[in-house]
Parts: structure tokens; C-alpha cells; sequence
């Protein structure tokens, strides 16, 4: 791919402002289910221009990810983007879920020495800085068993026995297509703030141009640039 390529979104979420908190620029608005007990609303979460998600509250996407986009009934070629601040450590901090009730583990974790990784292999400590804004792009590819996680435009971890059974989607054409930000089964997560999410189908080799500062401008145009 080259760096003046753009790559469109099937889903593309960006939270400057309240009035955006509730809309998706691209595809279906985003649910917020708060943690257990609690009540609570997306636009609750909206703080200057951002969400900021509370421990053991997830966004739900309801995504347009059909099963054409890979081998097999589930979607198993796409692309996950998050632009996100952590602010504190802990133990595991799950980034994203494909089980449509979170009723197993997450697939993508930050670690308490801030590495991040997927299906057990993780990056080099402090992958991550506290208190700063990330772009994480996670990307799934089930001709090759391949996840890559990349970090502010550099590749930061490529796992290649990948299991499609546990990262492919349930396509659109099932009556379950979604995916939960930030959800896990048991516990494994902590108060995450997002800029920006964004949904692709594709998998592709990433170049410096996903790497534009500032982040969430390069997501204006509806494609990363």
C-alpha cells in the first residue's frame, strides 16, 4: 500500500464534539453498555473531545462487514482503528471483543507494563506511554493466520498463528454483526478515553500514511490517507 492510498471505512466514529457522540460518520451509531448495575448513556461519557470509558464499560459496534471479506462464513479480513489515552495502569486492559455478549475473553489487551499484544504474544514494555494519544491499528488476516498491531504507523507486534475461530466476525448477514470496544467476560478491563474508532475491511501492509498528525484529522475525509 502506498502512503498517498486511502483505505475506506465501513465504520468510522469520531468524538469531538457532544453532537457527534451519538452519530457515525460512517455506518451505525455506537451503544454504550455500562458496567454491571450501573445505568448510563454514550453521551454521558463525552468529556471536551472525547469519550472517556469507564472500567467494565464497553461500546457495542453494529457493523456492515460482510462474509465475503475472507475464506469461511465469518468476516476474517479487517482492519480495527482506535485512537486512544490511557491514563493509569493496570493488570490487563481488554481493547476489543468478537464475541457479540462478551461472554469470553478479549482478543487485544494492554498489559501493566503497558505492552500490547494479542493471543498471547505481546510487544517490548512500555509500547505505550501513559497520559498520551495513541493510534493502534489492529489488523486480522485469516489466509494467513496473521495479526499485526500497529503503533502510531510503526509495527509494534505480528502474530502469525492467529486463530480465525476466535478473531473472525459474525458477518452482516448473520443477525448478530457486532463487535464491543473494550469488552471482556471477567473483569480484564479499566477506564479507557477514545478520540476515534474505525472499522475496515481489508488488511493491508501499512505505510507512514496512517501515521498523520494529528491523529484524528487524517479520519475527517472518511479514509485514512
Amino acid at each position: 500500500m502506498e502512503a498517498n492510498s486511502s483505505i475506506k471505512p465501513h465504520g468510522l466514529w469520531i468524538f469531538d464534539t457532544l453532537d457527534d457522540v451519538d452519530k457515525a460518520l460512517v455506518g451505525y451509531p455506537l451503544r454504550y453498555m455500562p458496567p454491571a448495575g450501573q445505568t448510563g448513556l454514550i453521551a454521558d461519557l463525552h468529556s471536551t473531545d472525547h469519550l472517556s470509558v469507564p472500567k467494565k464499560g464497553y461500546l457495542i459496534v453494529n457493523h456492515t462487514l460482510s462474509e465475503a471479506m475472507g475464506p469461511g462464513s465469518d468476516v476474517t479480513i479487517y482492519s480495527l482503528l482506535l485512537d486512544l489515552r490511557i491514563k493509569t495502569a493496570s493488570p490487563w486492559r481488554a481493547l476489543f471483543n468478537t464475541n457479540p455478549y462478551a461472554s469470553n475473553d478479549g482478543e487485544m489487551f494492554i498489559t501493566g507494563d503497558m505492552k500490547i499484544g494479542a493471543s498471547g504474544l505481546y510487544s517490548e514494555a512500555n509500547a505505550l506511554s501513559l497520559n498520551n494519544w495513541h493510534r493502534i491499528i489492529f489488523t486480522f488476516n485469516a489466509n494467513t493466520s496473521t495479526a499485526k498491531i500497529y503503533m502510531d504507523g510503526n509495527l509494534a507486534l505480528t502474530n502469525a498463528s492467529i486463530s480465525q475461530s476466535r478473531y473472525g466476525l459474525y458477518s452482516a448477514e448473520s443477525n448478530k454483526p457486532l463487535l464491543l470496544l473494550l469488552g471482556d467476560d471477567d473483569g480484564d478491563s479499566d477506564a479507557v478515553d477514545l478520540k476515534a474508532a474505525a472499522l475496515y475491511g481489508e488488511a493491508p501492509s501499512l505505510t507512514i500514511g496512517w501515521r498523520s498528525k494529528p491523529f484524528l484529522r487524517s479520519l475527517i475525509k472518511r479514509s485514512l490517507t
